[in-house]
């Protein structure tokens, strides 16, 4: 190790060169230390000329990155949608709310694998997919009763549901109630 280096190993890493920092599953201390050497090696190379030199201590350190495991103490961190995904998937559901929404259209909708939107969906949502899309067809045929005179039958077509006892058996599910019952106390 030449000496320039060794004074300039122990002082606290910058944010030179657009590199950010690591997140917490990082390598180990021994792993940074070995990588950051190589880096400023290169580093060294690049200023007096010596390219190819420098590039053997990048791909070296890359290697060394690529290696290194990430901490078992850290846990992943899982993410919900963003808000553009959950804003798209919330019009999405609602202009379609009048037909059958399968959930893989949804996370085809949004370029994920079903797996990873349902889970992202539950996080973001805090229920899975199928029970908000139920809900919101509820809340829809509330709407409809509330504001239209619209037979129970009609309304049920409406929400996407194949009958009225379908929109009952819903109904009853989410609300408590029947929907003709849940119309009566509300229109009174």
């Amino acid at each position: 190790m030449t000496d320039s280096l060794l004074p300039r190993m122990q002082q606290e890493p910058t944010a030179g060169f657009g590199l950010v920092p690591l997140p917490l599953a990082a390598p180990s201390a021994q792993k940074l230390l070995s990588i950051r050497l190589r880096l400023l090696q290169a580093e060294e190379e690049l200023r007096v000329g010596q390219w190819q030199r420098a590039q053997q201590c990048l791909v070296s350190a890359r290697t060394l990155l690529d290696k290194a495991e990430p901490s078992a103490s850290s846990p992943l961190v899982r993410s919900g949608l963003t808000l553009r995904q959950k804003q798209r998937l919330q019009v999405y559901i609602e202009q379609h709310l009048n037909r059958a929404i399968v959930l893989p259209e949804l996370a085809q909708l949004l370029n994920l694998s079903y797996s990873h939107f349902c889970r992202a969906f539950r996080q973001s949502f805090g229920q899975p997919p199928a029970a908000y899309v139920r809900g919101r067809r509820v809340e829809r045929a509330k709407e409809l009763m509330l504001g239209s005179g619209l037979p129970l039958r009609q309304i049920a077509l409406e929400c996407g549901l194949c009958d009225q006892a379908a929109l009952s058996k819903l109904f009853r599910q989410v609300s408590g109630e029947s929907p003709a019952a849940w119309r009566r106390a509300r229109r009174g």
